[in-house]
């Protein structure tokens, strides 16, 4: 059986500072097998950051739907606003479509050289 895995990731990096990688597109109905998910799996982990003062949001996404994208971006803003949490988005490869709105929630927003946003 192959491992499954999801187009996002959240995680600690240290005690202060937690991170999220979004690689993949944004869909509602998520096939997490071909590295998929939505709204609800992304805020159930997005809970789990405790005691960070900085989320840096790395993106690497085509984007994909802007409702789901919409709902994403509102609650990491929201998240971020009750836990007085600063969010630094990197667009490491490309920020297309949806994936445009999860970038904006960031207080700043970097791109790497040869990156796009779109």
């Amino acid at each position: 059986m192959s491992k499954r895995t999801k187009f996002f990731t959240i995680s600690n990096l240290s005690d202060k500072e937690g991170e999220i990688k979004v690689y993949g597109e944004i869909t509602k109905w998520a096939w997490q097998e071909y590295g998929e998910t939505n709204a609800l799996l992304f805020n159930e982990e997005l809970k789990q950051l405790k005691d960070v003062e900085k989320i840096k949001l790395r993106i690497n996404s085509p984007g994909g739907s802007v409702f789901e994208a919409q709902t994403m971006y509102n609650s990491l803003k929201q998240f971020a606003k009750d836990n007085e949490i600063t969010v630094e988005s990197f667009i490491e490869g490309v920020a297309a479509s949806a994936a445009t709105f999860l970038a904006l929630a960031g207080d700043t927003v970097k791109m790497g050289e040869g990156c796009l946003f779109m």
